[in-house]
């Protein structure tokens, strides 16, 4: 979701600034007055809010938000600007700066999810990228299975002993086809490889 960027069209350079790396590719799902939407066969709600600044109305804001839960059963992910602080988020401690030398800032970006939607994706992360055309930091919604406390990786010298171990590494190394710059394909190259030495 893209809010509040007065970009009418994405292009390559814009989501690369955003997403910090040239692999990366995006689908627009351009509407058409009321029409449009996601394809896929898990039906699921997205709705984009924007929170009121005065206390008085977020009841009513709220309010009107659990309404609109009630009008349907399906998953359901509500984002925006909530104009409230309250979330857990990695990759930045605040959403919103008044300006670069401000000391104002505020945590009022995230998303909201089902417990649905929580069940059907596995763990979900909210994670805030580098602000690049508005006053505001994106804010990416990683669905699907992470840990928090990840487990590392460690090569043990030992199965260097065992019969076929190198011959094995070197047939998986060359079996990896992966395009990109150096750089991309030995980092991939390896998550691969470290994939397959944990089995």
């Amino acid at each position: 979701m893209s809010t509040k960027t007065k970009i009418e069209e994405w292009c390559i350079v814009i989501a690369t600034q955003i997403w910090g790396s040239k692999w990366v590719d995006w689908v627009e799902f351009i509407s058409y007055g009321r029409s449009g939407g996601f394809q896929g066969d898990l039906r699921w709600c997205f709705t984009g809010a924007y929170g009121p600044h005065s206390n008085w109305e977020r009841t009513d804001f709220w309010d009107e938000l659990a309404d609109i839960r009630g009008l349907w059963t399906d998953h359901w992910v509500v984002g925006g600007d909530f104009n409230v602080c309250r979330s857990n988020m990695k990759g930045a401690h605040y959403t919103w700066y008044r300006s670069e030398d401000s000391t104002q800032a505020s945590r009022i970006d995230r998303f909201l999810i089902s417990t649905d939607w929580s069940n059907n994706f596995g763990a979900v992360n909210q994670l805030a990228l580098p602000k690049v055309t508005s006053d505001h930091r994106p804010i990416v919604l990683e669905s699907g299975d992470w840990s928090a406390n990840p487990s590392y990786f460690k090569f043990e010298n030992m199965w260097l002993q065992h019969d076929g171990f190198t011959e094995k590494v070197k047939e998986r190394w060359q079996s990896y086809n992966v395009n990109g710059s150096p750089d991309y394909i030995l980092a991939q190259k390896l998550k691969h490889l470290k994939r397959d030495i944990s089995k």
